[in-house]
């Protein structure tokens, strides 16, 4: 469906004042919901229609399942894959169905044996026995990706249900999966989604999302990139914030990197930055009518540290006030981005 190959010489960057720097103070609180005993490494999260997170780890192939209301919150085994060492990327791309990236990735040399990678699907079932509180799944391999070294992020795309788009950190290439056939295939390559030949970390492009408004956004983690590129046209990669990477620099040795990240209700980039914080991208209008977007620092904490990915809550209002949030220290943190909540914060 796409394909869309860009020219290097394409990656428009924007003139200083299109990207605005960041606030100084951030609006919404942060709190502990889980940590793990042994700081196991938290790669992704995604939160299913019960409210109940979905999440994976580059240092196990087992998949994890948390409440957050339950007292206390525990980090509990769903699903083993078979033949991985690794999860990466999760999303939900059917109701309650879910696509999980699977490898047997090395979290020392930071790449996988070529036909390891595997996406499966993770589909959930109601549970009609009242007696059982067992959760009742199935699993299924969708696609082999044979030529991917380090399959990381991973997208639904709207508009066609069919469709995955998969994120190569090492190659710089976002990978079509349909999901009904089992075929991949390479969509989108560009200069802006490689780690670049000299990284210290060999991990370029990392966070994907497919959006309504026909645009693919994406982190570059080494490059300190948050990009978009239009599925819809050839047109150039338009940076639209960029943050100095720094590799180790963080609390614990922690990368200081651009990482996943989710739309809010009304379109806004939420995203998890390695430096103990998350980041808000907004568009606005400038001067003479030009967009502009605008960055800004919404919540900043050491509980923070290492951030990887970050997911809204689901269910009432007050759930999707709720963005939680990994790291790679093994915390499962939460957000309160209510206004009540911001008020109080801010003393206000």
């Amino acid at each position: 469906m796409f394909k869309i190959l860009l020219n290097p010489l394409l990656l428009l960057i924007f003139a200083a004042g299109w990207i605005t720097g960041t606030l100084a103070k951030a609006p919404f609180p942060t709190s502990l919901v889980y940590e793990s005993p042994t700081g196991q490494f938290l790669e992704c999260l995604a939160i299913r229609p019960n409210g109940h997170l979905l999440i994976t780890s580059v240092v196990s192939p087992t998949l994890y399942t948390l409440d957050p209301k339950a007292s206390p919150p525990t980090l509990n085994e769903l699903h083993t894959f078979p033949n991985a060492t690794a999860l990466n990327g999760i999303v939900e791309y059917a109701n309650d169905t879910f696509a999980v990236v699977v490898s047997r990735l090395s979290v020392q040399t930071i790449s996988a044996p070529l036909d390891s990678v595997v996406i499966w699907s993770v589909a959930f079932t109601p549970n009609t026995n009242s007696s059982s509180s067992s959760e009742l799944f199935s699993t299924r391999p969708l696609a082999r990706i044979p030529s991917s070294p380090f399959t990381n992020g991973i997208t639904a795309v709207p508009g066609h249900p069919d469709l995955l788009l998969a994120a190569d950190s090492q190659l710089g290439v976002a990978w079509e999966v349909n999901v009904r056939t089992g075929t991949t295939r390479i969509a989108v390559a560009d200069e802006s989604m490689e780690p670049g030949f000299d990284a210290i970390l060999q991990i370029g492009l990392d966070g994907v999302r497919a959006h309504d408004d026909g645009f693919l956004y994406f982190t570059n983690a080494i490059k300190g990139l948050f990009a978009r590129v239009s599925l819809t046209r050839r047109a150039p990669v338009e940076v639209l914030g960029r943050e100095r990477a720094v590799i180790g620099g963080g609390e614990n040795g922690t990368d200081v990197v651009y990482d996943d990240f989710v739309f809010d209700e009304r379109g806004r980039a939420v995203v998890a930055f390695g430096g103990g914080e998350v980041r808000r991208f907004e568009k606005q209008r400038g001067k003479h009518g030009k967009e502009k977007w605008v960055q800004e620092v919404i919540a900043e904490s050491s509980l923070l540290a290492g951030a990887t990915a970050v997911a809204f809550g689901r269910g009432g209002d007050e759930e999707k006030k709720l963005l939680y949030a990994t790291t790679t220290l093994g915390r499962v943190v939460v957000v309160d981005m209510s206004e009540k909540s911001r008020l109080e914060y801010n003393g206000l």
